[in-house]
């Protein structure tokens, strides 16, 4: 199923650079791109998402998949927490000021999205079953909602715009959109 998220066009994708000069675009002509747009780290169920992809590691490797995050943080920062979750030389892109988020369709939660009870009581559970603690430290606009793109080929086959902050997407499947 392709899936085209907000303003994306291919020469979009070309203008997002890494080190080296290689665009988004180049490397998901060479292999699928799991791409995650993530909250701050001081956010709990952003680590929670760095830890449950860091567990998927190997899966995503053995369908040579390249994950990409984008993050509002300095990249030594974020290339620390990377680091904690076995994430450490992941490829990741900063936008502290979310252009990147918003031509990916994704928008700043509402109330709900962000502070409801659901979201709080997954937060506790995050605290005490995956071992991840609360944190009052922001780093990046606490109202960002995040997201996951896969693309191959310069083409999107998979999304996932999560409806409130604690959405947990299925790792399963999204491996299973990675496999050539």
């Amino acid at each position: 199923m392709e899936v085209q998220p907000g303003l994306v066009t291919k020469d979009y994708l070309d203008s997002l650079k890494f080190d080296g000069g290689e665009s988004l675009l180049t490397i998901s002509h060479n292999q699928p791109v799991l791409l995650v747009f993530l909250r701050h780290f001081g956010c709990i169920f952003c680590r929670q998402a760095l830890q449950d992809i860091g567990k998927k590691l190997d899966d995503f490797k053995n369908c040579k998949t390249e994950i990409i995050f984008v993050h509002m943080s300095e990249m030594e920062t974020a290339n620390e927490y990377f680091e904690q979750f076995g994430l450490g030389g992941v490829k990741s892109i900063s936008d502290p000021e979310t252009k990147i988020y918003r031509m990916f369709g994704l928008v700043k939660g509402s109330f709900k999205q962000l502070y409801g009870l659901s979201v709080w009581a997954k937060g506790i559970k995050a605290a005490t079953t995956d071992n991840l603690s609360f944190s009052t430290k922001q780093i990046g606009d606490s109202f960002q909602m995040p997201g996951m793109f896969v693309i191959q080929n310069g083409e999107f086959t998979y999304s996932y715009y999560h409806q409130k902050i604690s959405d947990k997407p299925d790792y399963g499947r999204i491996v299973s959109c990675c496999e050539s």
